[in-house]
């Protein structure tokens, strides 16, 4: 079975609940507790930690939206933990047309649930009002949008920005990504690659075997996701992501902010 936790920000502790929270309005979390597979002999299945954030949306009751964490690391014995050989396999799957169930992106741009949830809550609007248009406008061409499905969308949301050339590129690795560019020279960087996997209206279980066919590695604890989320960033790692969401010292150091706080406005 699965169980809904609440996750409580002022704790290292993930405690069992049996309902869910509102972290924003609209918008509610649950975490799937997974069960370890035994052998036969063994009567009852050992419990694990949950690797699963589940995303529900008030405006949005029919969608659900999956997100786990995976650090990838590539090397000579396993190239396909390069995250743009990872988005290649994701391009093949037959139910992921225009990636509108499934998309990946770098964990290292996103800074925290609420980032992702927002920008598929934004995505989700503008998907319904594109299919508004094309519903009460024949043979109307709504250009890029007709060629991204919503997974996709909530990629280019959580970036914040109209250049989506540079989204791809920086949040999506496409083929200009440095990912590509290292598959492409068949040369591996030092660097190890932080990725969330989105998925929309699927079971845990359809998750789990999306990360399979595609090769990525098992899912971070939810625990280990928060704790990526809530790490201290940086100088150089704050400048950078200031620079990538425009947001100014000012908004980011002003009363009640924080560099989360600025970013969601931003994305909002």
């Amino acid at each position: 079975p699965n169980y809904q936790l609440n996750l409580l920000h002022d704790s290292d502790k993930i405690q069992e609940r049996s309902h869910k929270i509102q972290l924003k309005q609209f918008i509610s979390y649950s975490f799937g507790l997974q069960k370890e597979n035994t052998d036969m002999t063994n009567s009852s299945n050992k419990s694990v930690e949950p690797e699963i954030a589940v995303i529900e949306f008030g405006l949005f009751s029919s969608k659900k939206l999956l997100v786990s964490l995976h650090k990838l690391k590539p090397s000579p014995t396993s190239l396909s933990e390069n995250p743009h050989s990872v988005v290649q396999k994701l391009d093949c799957l037959p139910s992921n047309e225009k990636h509108q169930r499934i998309s990946l992106v770098d964990a290292s741009r996103i800074i925290s649930l609420d980032h992702i949830a927002i920008a598929a809550n934004t995505a989700m609007i503008r998907m319904s009002h594109y299919e508004n248009i094309d519903s009460n406008t024949p043979n109307n061409n709504n250009g890029a949008m007709n060629k991204r499905g919503l997974a996709l969308e909530t990629v280019i949301c959580a970036a914040g920005s109209t250049n989506v050339g540079s989204i791809m590129k920086d949040f999506a690795f496409d083929a200009r990504s440095s990912a590509a560019l290292s598959l492409q020279n068949g040369s591996l960087d030092d660097d190890e690659y932080t990725i969330l996997l989105l998925s929309y209206d699927c079971s845990e279980k359809e998750h789990l075997e999306t990360i399979s066919q595609v090769g990525l590695t098992a899912p971070e604890k939810i625990q280990d996701m928060i704790q990526y989320f809530d790490r201290e960033r940086g100088q150089q790692e704050v400048t950078a992501l200031m620079k990538v969401f425009k947001v100014t010292a000012q908004e980011v150091s002003r009363d009640g902010s924080s560099l989360e706080k600025a970013v969601l406005n931003r994305v909002a």
